[in-house]
């Protein structure tokens, strides 16, 4: 989908509240974060500041055909953020450490950079909790944190809230220690307006360095399951009430003037141990829209396709504005 229109009018983003992880272990205790808690070995010092930031310049493999950065792409940002945060990967690699990004309790998204764009991502830790990591070798560290993106000037283009582990790489991955904690109510049938079903299978360019699917993989599967929605919602003459004709019904719409764009996303997390290369899953999607026709809800989730179980999921919240910023209603 498409992200915010240039003419659209930043709007301010407050401070977004930290999510708290819930402990794994009775052995875990939470407190402050201190810079010198986090070591990889008795000479790398993982943290050198509680509040870090990360320049990122907006290169043209992060942008659309608008020449605009594709919204999961910020996630690409804070990922390297937080490996920026805790040393960089020379060092992680160095110290068989690994973060892997648990949730995202919150997330908001002002205004859209572009191609050339100098930006920064401002990381700010909240808290951290921590024990001994299943392998025996070193902590285990469960860490609640604020990312900012933003320009220079200070200008927000993205805001979120972020829980991540810090562990061994011989670790098991296990996530239920945040999805636990969040919110898995689906929409109601007789709330949904559409929905729609799409295969997606984890390819090499979808996965980290454990070999599981990154954060971005599954925003690029949630927002094929959005794109699909609209084709089975389309009423335009340039589409039928087909999912598969959901990138024919995008460019339907902006060609009659209409963005589809991000703006909100809360209670993203993985469940359980997040799927790996080679798996076969189904992205989910319900949607259902606002009595003004401009803002479109999605619940959605990924499932193994040969067990049904849920791997990942969000909440997902668009607007549908023309190209002078104003809300226009989807045309269903």
């Amino acid at each position: 989908m498409a992200k915010l229109a240039p003419a659209v009018t930043p709007v301010s983003v407050p401070r977004v509240p930290p999510f708290r992880a819930a402990p794994s272990c009775s052995r875990r205790l939470a407190h402050p974060v201190s810079p010198s808690r986090f070591q990889a070995s008795s000479s790398d010092t993982l943290v050198s500041s509680p509040d870090h930031v990360h320049p990122i310049v907006v290169n043209i493999e992060h942008t659309d055909c608008f020449g605009m950065v594709f919204y999961g792409n910020y996630f690409r940002f804070m990922e390297e953020a937080r490996e920026s945060l805790f040393g960089g990967s020379s060092s992680l690699a160095a110290a068989r450490r690994r973060i892997r990004l648990l949730s995202i309790s919150s997330a908001k998204w002002a205004a859209s950079a572009r191609l050339g764009d100098v930006l920064r991502v401002r990381t700010t830790i909240i808290s951290e909790e921590s024990s001994t990591c299943d392998s025996g070798d070193g902590d285990e560290r469960v860490v609640n944190l604020e990312q900012v993106v933003e320009n220079t000037d200070g200008k927000t283009f993205m805001a979120a809230s972020a829980t991540c582990r810090v562990a061994h790489e011989d670790d098991s991955w296990n996530t239920n220690v945040v999805a636990d904690e969040i919110n898995d109510s689906k929409l109601d049938d007789a709330d949904v307006d559409f929905s729609a079903t799409v295969p997606y299978c984890v390819g090499t360019s979808d996965v980290d360095a454990s070999g599981c699917i990154n954060e971005v993989a599954v925003m690029r599967a949630f927002e094929r399951g959005r794109t699909a929605c609209l084709g089975v919602s389309s009423s335009t003459d340039d589409a039928s009430n087909d999912a598969s004709n959901g990138a024919s019904t995008l460019m339907a719409l902006q060609e009659a003037g209409v963005l589809v764009v991000v703006t909100r996303m809360k209670d993203f997390c993985y469940v359980g141990a997040p799927p790996r290369y080679g798996r076969a899953l189904i992205a989910q999607t319900s949607c259902r829209t606002s009595a003004s026709g401009a803002k479109l809800d999605f619940h959605q989730w990924l499932e193994c396709a040969s067990t049904g179980a849920t791997v990942a999921r969000a909440n997902v919240t668009c607007l549908c504005v023309g190209e002078d910023g104003r809300r226009r209603r989807l045309p269903i």
